[in-house]
Parts: C-alpha cells; structure tokens; sequence
C-alpha cells in the first residue's frame, strides 16, 4: 500500500498507471482493428506477429491483471477492478470483432468512451486515500 502522506501524489500516479494501461489497450485495439493495412505495409504489432484472437486473449490477460496491480497498491477493490477491466476488454474485443473500421460512429464513441476505465478508477483512488 502506498504510504499515506504523499496521498495526492499517489493518486495522480495512479492515474497515470491507469491511463497508460488502458491506453495500451485501446493502441492494441486498434492494431486488431487495422491488422491487414498492417501486414500490407510490414507493420510488425502484436495482431501481426500473434493473430487476432490471441492478441485479444493476452490483451484481456494483461489489461485485467495490470489494473488489479494498480489497484491492489491504491488499497482499492479488487471485485470493481476486475469487473471493469473485464468490461472495458469485452467491449472493445467485441467493437474490433464486429464493426468495421467504416463504422466511424460506433468507433469515433468507443474513443470517448475509452476514458472511461480511467475516469472510474480515479475516482476510486481518491475514495481509497
């Protein structure tokens, strides 16, 4: 757990944690997304070198572990924090496997909607401090 009187910094740095996880998640999407552009242009990403699904399997493996990591140390839920990244990672699995890049909308909304994962866990980290 991280030591209480440096409570603000530690809740922006897990902030920054969740947003470079769940960033990566979103990056890693979007290389499912655009894997034959990619394989066009001898683009090496995870989608590449491993495939699809199984790029979406370590994506749900590593995201879900990754924010547990962080919330574990933030003295957080360990229930909320699996339930969002399972969420989050379902969502975005199922966008990527059944929408075309063409669906702007459906894509341009998943963007915004992207935050959220973040948004919901600094909001549990103030509550944890």
């Amino acid at each position: 757990m991280l030591h209480p009187e440096h409570a603000s910094s530690a809740g922006h740095f897990r902030v920054l944690m969740y947003t470079i996880t769940y960033d990566f998640l979103w990056e890693s999407i979007s290389d499912v997304r655009d894997i034959q552009e990619d394989e066009q242009n001898n683009v090496t990403t995870l989608a590449t070198a491993f495939g699809a699904r199984p790029t979406l399997i370590f994506l749900g493996g590593s995201t879900m572990m990754g924010d547990l990591a962080i919330t574990l140390l933030g003295g957080g839920s360990a229930v909320q924090s699996v339930v969002r990244s399972t969420v989050f990672w379902g969502a975005f699995s199922a966008l990527v496997l059944h929408k075309p890049r063409s669906a702007k909308y459906s894509w341009g909304l998943a963007t915004l909607v992207g935050l959220l994962p973040v948004w919901l866990a600094s909001l549990g980290s103030r509550h944890s401090t």
